[in-house]
């Protein structure tokens, strides 16, 4: 049977590497490799690793300076030696048989990757689950050519790196690798560029990553000023996929995108700590309402909530000032 690289970023994660990496030893499916990419990280997670690794000749630790999560996974990505890649991320954990069951229906369908579900784990600080949402495809196979629906809670299905399981010859093939230096959107500009490429996206509508949100502050729940340059290159990038498809609904998922973005770094830049006053938070929100592609796309938005609506309202008139009195007082 082919043989998987597991590989699994690691960064100041000391007090959750433990359960990931267990995780993966607890596979049905033996036949892998467990590549730790210690990315300069500064806490006792490489002790860790390399103890697990003394006791286990499958797992290989790897140590670098930190270059982030981008570049953490390129590298293990050269290292790698399975016919298959796997990315887990090293605050989060899989169910026994994600690689047997995911591996088996690559194999049958003769695929290049797939895409399964997964469950978001909402913890408290001791981290004991407080809710759980499943999310799953609804479709066993896309065929590129076919007329099809792009629902929005697909973004987020098809965005994520960790819930593919990947052919490694596909992305030697077409010289796919993680784009370094960016945060938060740097899953889906990785995997645009795999869907782009396809002739077919197989799926399998099982879950089987835990992915843990935790209620402590992580890369994501920080303020990033490049914030809205990064919801622009995933813009492109998911321009790009679209375009490539015969998605009947491709301008409505652009828009949702787009909007999504916007709303995601008016939240960012009021919630988190920043070198922006009240004015030039306002200009800052200015400038985003006012960008061409935005304005272009807005138009093709459907709201589905009363706050949606609103929103749309805002940035359809520009409205920068009430946008910003929202996210003052919601923040």
């Amino acid at each position: 049977m082919p043989k998987i690289s597991v590989i699994l970023p690691v960064y100041n994660v000391e007090q959750y590497i433990a359960k990931s990496i267990e995780s993966v030893l607890q596979q049905t499916y033996t036949n892998f490799e467990l590549i730790v990419v210690i990315d300069g990280s500064k806490d006792n997670s490489e002790a860790i690793a390399k103890e697990f690794a003394k006791a286990n000749a499958r797992i290989k630790v790897y140590t670098k300076p930190n270059g982030g999560l981008s570049d953490a996974r390129n590298y293990g990505m050269r290292v790698a030696t399975g016919e298959y890649i796997y990315f887990l991320d090293s605050d989060d954990w899989i169910e026994p048989n994600l690689l047997e069951d995911n591996l088996n229906l690559l194999l049958k369908d003769d695929s290049d990757f797939i895409v399964f579900g997964f469950y978001q784990d909402n913890v408290n600080n001791k981290e004991q689950l407080i809710s759980q949402i499943k999310h799953i495809p609804t479709a066993d196979k896309w065929i590129n050519g076919a007329d099809i629906e792009l629902a929005p809670y697909m973004l987020n299905i098809l965005g994520y790196a960790w819930n593919k399981l990947y052919k490694k010859q596909y992305l030697d093939k077409h010289s796919l690798f993680f784009a370094k230096g960016i945060s938060l959107v740097e899953d889906i500009l990785f995997n645009a560029q795999v869907y782009q490429k396809a002739n077919k996206i197989l799926f399998n509508q099982k879950a089987y990553v835990h992915y843990i949100q935790r209620p402590t502050v992580t890369l994501t729940k920080q303020f990033h000023k490049q914030s809205f340059e990064w919801v622009k290159l995933k813009h492109i990038a998911l321009s790009n996929f679209i375009n490539a498809w015969s998605f009947t609904n491709k301008n409505e998922i652009l828009a949702v995108n787009l909007i999504g973005g916007l709303r995601y770094c008016v939240l960012n830049l009021f919630r988190f700590k920043n070198q922006f006053n009240y004015i030039q938070k306002v200009t800052y929100i200015g400038k985003m309402v006012n960008d061409p592609e935005l304005i272009n796309y807005v138009q093709f938005y459907q709201p589905t909530t009363a706050n949606d609506k609103i929103y749309y309202q805002l940035i359809k008139y520009r409205a920068r000032n009430a946008i910003a009195l929202i996210a003052q007082l919601r923040g």
